[in-house]
């Protein structure tokens, strides 16, 4: 009984934060999103040949996909996909890149060979079926963008902001 009310009190507070997330971000501006987009790239994105992206939430891509788009005018049949999945995801690989082509609305012809990673653990996870692993996608002929890209985190790195802290 008591581990029910511990694990009530955390939902409520997960509740509570994430109203609160949703309030105070509802209003985020182009410039806000933008710099978001900058941020998470310079995190999880290629420094070097071409425009690339990795990450495993479905949300980040389709945020960073989202932010390609919107603020470079990318066109979605520019990006270009891989999966890297552990081994033993092997049998499920198509009902993977079924999901990634359903929640990204992509082609299934803009995906790439899948990277199968080997691993000495063999156990199954209690996920297994809700595993999707990560998703690498990169845009074509794209280094002009990763000039710019580079050269707007050079901007934010100069910026007074960053100086004065």
């Amino acid at each position: 009984m008591g581990a029910e009310m511990q694990r009530n009190k955390r939902l409520e507070k997960i509740s509570k934060y994430k109203q609160e997330g949703i309030k105070q971000l509802s209003g985020l501006t182009s410039e806000g999103s933008f710099m978001t987009g900058l941020a998470l790239y310079l995190a999880e994105g290629s420094k070097s040949s071409g425009v690339i992206f990795t990450n495993s939430d479905p949300l980040i891509i389709k945020f960073m996909m989202h932010w390609f788009i919107k603020h470079f005018k990318i066109a979605k049949e520019n990006f270009t996909f891989y999966l890297i999945i552990n081994e033993i995801h092997k049998p499920r690989e198509q009902i993977v890149k079924d999901y990634w082509i359903s929640y990204l609305n992509i082609s299934s012809a803009q995906f790439r060979k899948t990277s199968f990673v080997r691993s000495k653990q063999r156990k199954i996870y209690k996920n297994y079926n809700n595993y999707y692993g990560t998703l690498h996608f990169k845009i074509l002929k794209s280094t002009d963008l990763l000039y710019k890209i580079k050269g707007l985190l050079d901007g934010l790195f100069e910026s007074q902001v960053v100086r004065e802290s």
